[in-house]
């Protein structure tokens, strides 16, 4: 009885306050202010108690659906706010409009229960109530934005927790046991972060499974931090459906541990691999790292590759890049051509007979490594997605691996590529016409091309955003050296030293996040290079324009200036593109902003 009244109160409460809170709040009297705010301070605790029996009374009166259950999850979002209101979490001149807010999305909350009670037996109005619903998950992560940036105070606190048990292998067998039961539990307040847990889920099982001989594979400081973010996200799940605190461990540290899930198993990988390649037989091995696109298999074996262990261990490193050459002596050849460097290299489509024999002396008694970089991958995955169950014929195939050849590697341009031939018709004079225009057709909607990389780039942050960006002043189809590219944001003031990392370093972390980003990718030479995709080159140029940073003038010349704090210095470059690639000539006019 006293959910049913409530339930009849409680909205006219929420009309009232809405009312208070957009026609009253341009009211210059004293008196209707205070009420304002003695009617937002006690709002909470009135709204937290509302949403619990309002919760209670959708498993009672509505099916489970999937819209019920993305109502759900925004019940058990605004529950952990409201709870930490009170905590001295919000910053003190925001709170009345985050009160404002929430009281706002708890009565569009309201609205969609009633719909969707009334509408149970309305086909076309469920459907309207579906999108209603589904919208909701989206209005979270805006708001969850909105918090971390607006309205929460940093925490206070981010010290990491330490794992103070004896067994770490029995430890990690309990939380993995425990995720999986909060996967496959009902719990609303599972649901609102339950992509977060099987993300942690799948990492944390990846990393026991180099548990069984962890004393000798790994360094001891890189399993205590293996063990350390383990217990730091246990603790943090807990407070999160606990509503312990919740709303900071959500926004803040939640994101954060499970960042550094992500950081200590690459970390873990690249120390197995160095272990691996540094203290392996002395026979020759072959170590695979295999995996779709974008999984950042090129970025491991970088670093790697460029291990100072790594460079020290080995009499002879080269890098290759592979496209599953059905020609071995053709394959033999590239490999020759990167071990032995530019000095007496041989083009690519011309191999020498005796170049096995060629290859073996250059390679006999020295220990060498040889990293085969394929790309072959991308018609494998547009194979999938353009024909599902379906025959590709000969015809088709052929042209289809010329079309993945062009991706280059760069799993977006694959996306954008998949995009063009999933709607043409298969036939080869079709893709043909897609193969000899590739980039005319990808870049007919322009708009839609940026929102594509975009995507990428807004993962950046502001700095690599501008590193990125210069990468766009070297010509198209540039191997760029990546010690060249370094210096040269070194020189524009990109870089700085802080407390635990040197320049070098700063800069070295720069292009394993950019390789991540899957917008840079390694070229193989024997001097380490890097290259964007034209399209990539495309975008930093339409980038540059929206934002003013580049003026385009004749002849290609760029003129970089930002009114961003982070670019010190002006820089012009000027190429010419009818010179050769080795000719090209860099003016720096370097002066103080």
């Amino acid at each position: 009885m006293l959910v049913h009244l409530l339930l009849k109160i409680i909205p006219v409460s929420l009309e009232v306050m809405y009312i208070c809170s957009t026609n009253l709040k341009a009211s210059k009297s004293a008196e209707v202010g205070r009420f304002i705010t003695k009617l937002l301070e006690g709002s909470p605790d009135i709204l937290k108690e509302y949403l619990i029996h309002l919760q209670q009374h959708m498993v009672n009166a509505i099916t489970p659906s999937t819209s019920a259950l993305n109502i759900h999850v925004m019940i058990e979002f605004l529950l952990i706010i409201f709870t930490d209101v009170s905590k001295d979490v919000i910053r003190h001149e925001k709170l009345f409009v985050l009160l404002e807010r929430v009281g706002a999305l708890t009565k569009e909350v309201f609205i969609l229960v009633r719909n969707l009670e009334e509408n149970s037996r309305n086909e076309e109005n469920m459907k309207e109530a579906s999108g209603a619903s589904l919208n909701l998950l989206n209005v979270i992560d805006v708001r969850k934005e909105d918090l971390k940036n607006v309205f929460l105070k940093a925490p206070a606190d981010s010290s990491q927790l330490c794992f103070h048990m004896s067994d770490g292998p029995l430890f990690m067998t309990f939380l993995l046991s425990n995720l999986n039961d909060l996967l496959n539990s009902n719990a609303y307040s599972v649901a609102l972060i339950k992509e977060e847990i099987s993300r942690v889920k799948e990492d944390l099982e990846h990393i026991r499974s180099f548990f069984g001989n962890v004393e000798q594979e790994l360094h001891r400081d890189l399993c205590t931090r293996v063990l350390d973010v383990a217990y730091a996200v246990e603790h943090v799940i807990k407070s999160i459906l606990a509503r312990d605190h919740g709303l900071l461990q959500l926004i803040f540290v939640l994101p954060e541990t499970v960042g550094k899930i992500k950081l200590v198993k690459k970390e873990e990988e690249t120390e197995w691999i160095i272990r691996k390649l540094t203290s392996g037989p002395a026979e020759v091995d072959v170590i695979p790292i295999v995996g779709i696109p974008g999984l950042g298999k090129t970025t491991l074996a970088y670093k790697v590759y460029n291990n100072k262990s790594v460079v020290c261990h080995f009499d002879v490193r080269a890098w290759c890049t592979v496209d599953q050459e059905r020609n071995e002596k053709m394959l033999l050849q590239k490999i020759f051509n990167e071990v032995i460097g530019s000095e007496e290299r041989v083009g690519e489509d011309c191999v020498e007979n005796d170049v096995a024999d060629k290859l073996r002396r250059q390679l006999f008694g020295k220990r060498y490594l040889i990293v085969l970089d394929d790309f072959g991958e991308s018609w494998e995955l547009l194979e999938k997605t353009v024909f599902r169950e379906e025959h590709c014929t000969d015809e088709l195939k052929d042209v289809g691996e010329k079309i993945a050849k062009k991706c280059d590697g760069f799993p977006m341009v694959l996306d954008l590529i998949d995009g063009v031939i999933s709607r043409k018709e298969k036939k080869e004079a079709l893709w043909l016409e897609v193969l000899n225009n590739l980039s005319s057709f990808i870049f007919k909607d322009e708009e839609e091309v940026m929102k594509v990389i975009q995507l990428s780039y807004d993962h950046l942050s502001d700095i690599l955003k501008l590193c990125l960006l210069y990468l766009a002043s070297y010509p198209k189809d540039e191997d760029i050296a990546i010690s060249s590219l370094k210096k040269l944001w070194s020189d524009e003031g990109l870089a700085e030293p802080t407390n635990l990392k040197s320049v070098e370093e700063v800069l070295e972390d720069y292009v394993d996040k950019l390789i991540s980003s899957s917008l840079v990718i390694v070229r193989g030479r024997r001097e380490q290079s890097c290259q964007i995709h034209d399209l990539v080159h495309d975008f930093c140029l339409i980038k540059a324009r929206m934002e003013k940073l580049f003026d385009l003038k004749s002849s290609i010349v760029l003129s970089s200036s930002s009114s961003s704090d982070l670019m010190l210095r002006r820089r012009t470059v000027i190429y010419d593109q009818h010179l050769h690639s080795d000719d090209i000539s860099f003016l720096l006019n370097t002066s103080s902003l």
